[in-house]
């Protein structure tokens, strides 16, 4: 790895530990980035939106995007093998090939992880892996192919650690992660629209003139405007 692709790589661990401080910790804020990440909008991406989520999925698939002195999400050791096309020691922006896998990856991955968040399961499917435990060295290390592999491990890890504090926003369906849970709203500006939903205002009832049974209607003054000429 070049020295370039070393400062890209610590860049993007920084984006994704942006609101350690808000969700509590390097962890959750891993989880908070990818739920972020998941439901962007990647069709307004500019180029440099795109470098920039490029150079986070691969920090977070290599070690869930935490910083070195927090322990791993799990014990994923190495990415053995890359895509042809979507990683080189040349290009620090991602070619078309790399954008494509971005957003298959993106799509794949939100849509299992909104159903986990209606009350389903998030599995991963066949995923292809490799254990090796080494004898003097406790625990053992894992190894996969491709980045798909390792972005689906890391993911199912955080969501295994944090997934009971995902939920959705009862108005405008955003998925979040919540610091408390009896959370139901993305942001205050969402439970105040649902607000108004719920408690519709009703106009006002005008009070109606009474009338006398017999009264005569009023007439002219003589000499008056409505006299006659």
């Amino acid at each position: 790895m070049t020295l370039a692709e070393e400062l890209e790589l610590q860049k993007a661990g920084v984006r994704i530990q942006n609101q350690a401080g808000q969700y509590g910790g390097a962890r959750p804020a891993a989880l908070a980035w990818l739920v972020a990440f998941l439901q962007d909008d990647h069709t307004k991406y500019s180029m440099g939106d795109w470098t920039l989520r490029w150079w986070e999925v691969l920090k977070f698939c290599g070690d869930g995007g935490l910083p070195p002195e927090e322990l791993r999400l799990c014990n994923l050791t190495s990415i053995t093998g890359r895509a042809e096309g979507l990683y080189t020691n040349i290009a620090l922006a991602p070619n078309a090939a790399a954008r494509f896998w971005m957003s298959s990856l993106k799509s794949s991955s939100l849509a299992g992880l909104k159903h986990y968040v209606a009350g389903g399961a998030l599995g991963t499917g066949a995923l292809p892996m490799n254990f090796t435990v080494r004898k003097g060295t406790p625990g053992l290390a894992a190894t996969v192919p491709h980045y798909d592999a390792a972005f689906t491990y890391q993911m199912i890890n955080l969501v295994a650690e944090f997934g009971p504090r995902l939920g959705q926003c009862r108005y405008c369906k955003t998925m979040y992660l919540a610091g408390r849970s009896d959370k139901t709203y993305c942001s205050a500006v969402c439970q105040a629209m649902q607000w108004k939903i719920d408690h519709p205002k009703t106009p006002p009832v005008k009070p109606s003139k009474p009338t006398v049974k017999g009264r005569k209607k009023p007439t002219a003054k003589k000499g008056g405007r409505h006299a006659k000429r």
